[in-house]
């Protein structure tokens, strides 16, 4: 393995879900926060609003990463954090950009009858546009809403390949970016394929345990640009809206 450098950019695309727990005084649905570990940054960028799907095809999620890899190169290992936000404002404006085409796409697909199922799907990520790629910054010992990256099964993956020589007419490669939590600056390694070469065969990871990681290897910076969906297992609209409210508190 290649050194451990002090500021990592990770990129993140499984599936994404908020856990939600009930407040022992009202009984109400709140989240789960956790605490960074001192003398570490974090940065998220997050590709889309709290509480929606990110809707993309393998070919756009391969387009976005290769993107991102242009924007970040091998030699960038130590910044401060004023240059890691530029850095990130920078990698956001790469992402909106490539995505424009898959948005397109998103409400050419919303008016098709076959897709009648999704259409809440389609409407929630196309109104949510003014509130993706949201940054935030949290600093040592500040606290952050906790959030679960799961592996997509063989399943999901092979209805994502067919979906995709569907739309497009080939098979997309996007087993160097789908599917992993990559650091980006470190070879592009997987954070699950480490875990795996130390005896540990993961399906899950929590935003938790990936940051005491990174603080393990002596990691000081992280930017996480994440693009899994940040879905919450929540069903009801007002109880949805007062989580966004309390998010943004």
């Amino acid at each position: 393995m290649s050194q451990i450098p002090k500021t990592v950019f990770v990129t993140c695309n499984t599936h994404g879900l908020i856990p939600i727990t009930n407040s022992a005084i009202t009984n109400d649905p709140e989240f789960i926060y956790k605490t960074l570990p001192n003398h570490m940054n974090l940065i998220r960028i997050n590709v889309t609003e709290l509480g929606v799907s990110n809707i993309s095809t393998l070919e756009n999620t391969v387009n976005i990463n290769d993107a991102i890899c242009k924007k970040i190169h091998s030699n960038v290992t130590n910044q401060t954090l004023s240059q890691m936000l530029r850095m990130a404002v920078s990698i956001k404006n790469v992402i909106k950009r490539t995505n424009c085409e898959n948005k397109q796409g998103i409400i050419q697909t919303s008016r098709d009858a076959v897709y009648e199922e999704k259409q809440s799907l389609f409407a929630d990520y196309l109104h949510s546009e003014d509130n993706m790629y949201k940054i935030e910054q949290i600093h040592g010992g500040d606290s952050y809403i906790e959030k679960i990256f799961t592996k997509f099964t063989e399943e999901e993956l092979e209805i994502a390949r067919k979906n995709d020589i569907n739309e497009n007419g080939f098979e997309t490669d996007a087993s160097d970016c789908f599917n992993r939590i990559n650091i980006v600056n470190m070879e592009g390694i997987d954070v699950f394929a480490m875990f795996e070469n130390m005896g540990y065969l993961l399906t899950e990871l929590q935003l938790y345990d990936l940051m005491e990681f990174m603080n393990g290897l002596g990691v000081e910076n992280v930017v996480l640009i994440d693009m899994s969906c940040n879905n919450i297992d929540i069903k009801d609209a007002r109880t949805m809206r007062r989580l966004r409210r309390n998010k943004m508190l």
